[in-house]
């Protein structure tokens, strides 16, 4: 009985394990690295743009959030109509370095717009569902004063959608969520998001110390 317990449970983790590896996340989450900076201030935006230039690296970005990190609550009320959801500060080039696909923009400056929203797919559907496609484009909402002020100001500007992507656990259903892309110099953002070329880390590593050292010299990252 013993055996054909463990038998079945090393059954069930296989299964398990196998849907992990296979499931689709919305994001890529190989070949990324993390990097907490020790300030928050205009430096992360230069090591950003530093390790940029190095070999072996494809792609950079900042964030204050990331998917499976702790993310914020907000609400966004129309006409009486809540719509929660959960957010975090993030730039464009760490939505690009995660691979999360962009499927619309409203504005011509597309991936460099700033101060404003990108929702996910699941937050513009629920949208749509009161309001037309005009009103969400140019952000034509009624004004509500119950409405919690956001990041930017009372109104709520978005620039785009972005397909839904994991950003909590897999138990968790992907509900309303949005990205807060502030400008470069309003706001700087806690994380480095490093994407590098495959097989290629021990490189990555070294070259990463070594630059993170010369712009926040002696201080641990």
């Amino acid at each position: 009985i013993i055996v054909i317990a463990l038998i079945g449970f090393t059954m069930v983790v296989n299964q398990q394990m196998k849907f992990i590896v296979k499931k689709d996340l919305g994001y890529s989450s190989e070949n990324i690295m993390v990097i907490r900076v020790p300030q928050t201030n205009a430096k992360v935006n230069i090591l950003k743009e530093e390790l940029a230039l190095l070999p072996n690296i494809e792609s950079t970005g900042t964030a204050h959030h990331y998917p499976g990190y702790r993310l914020q609550d907000m609400n966004f009320s129309i006409d009486g109509t809540p719509f929660p959801f959960k957010f975090g500060f993030i730039d464009q080039q760490a939505i690009q370095t995660l691979n999360i696909k962009p499927l619309l923009y409203f504005t011509d400056a597309k991936e460099k717009a700033t101060n404003g929203w990108i929702i996910n797919e699941t937050f513009y559907n629920n949208l749509k569902s009161k309001y037309s496609d005009e009103q969400i484009a140019t952000s034509d909402f009624p004004f509500d004063e119950n409405q919690t002020k956001n990041a930017a100001d009372e109104r709520f500007i978005i620039h785009g959608v972005i397909s839904d992507f994991h950003y909590a656990s897999l138990h968790s259903k992907i509900e309303n969520f949005a990205f807060y892309i502030a400008k470069p110099e309003a706001r700087y953002n806690r994380f480095v998001l490093v994407r590098f070329k495959q097989n290629k880390i021990k490189e990555v590593i070294a070259a990463v110390e070594n630059k993170t050292d010369e712009i926040y010299m002696g201080q641990p990252i």
